[in-house]
């Protein structure tokens, strides 16, 4: 697993994802600035091994994603959709075991 750092030129802006196997497992929202984006990913890594931070959903069409969230309730990264509860419960098992010390790859757009 990695965590991949993105500068987005067109907008100035930040976001990260959590990668597994090339495949996105968690995304960030868009942040003003890099510390900021950092925050975001330390607050991924403290809070990931802590199923109490993650919220399980299904959408309306029956796919399953999660949000998880800070100490104080905010939502720092979202899954992508998965079709089955199993697979979603798989990737949250995953987040708790290697996010807490996922090396950050930086990269610019």
């Amino acid at each position: 697993m990695k965590v991949v750092l993105k500068r987005h030129k067109d907008k100035e802006k930040f976001s990260f994802v959590f990668v597994e196997g090339g495949k996105t497992i968690l995304k960030s929202q868009m942040y003003a600035s890099k510390r900021n984006a950092m925050t975001g990913i330390n607050a991924v890594m403290k809070n990931s091994p802590l199923d109490r931070r993650y919220e399980r959903k299904q959408s309306k069409d029956g796919r399953w994603y999660f949000n998880l969230k800070a100490a104080n309730g905010k939502v720092v990264g979202t899954s992508p959709f998965f079709k089955s509860e199993e697979e979603m419960e798989d990737t949250i098992k995953l987040l708790k075991e290697k996010a807490y010390n996922a090396p950050i790859e930086y990269v610019e757009e």
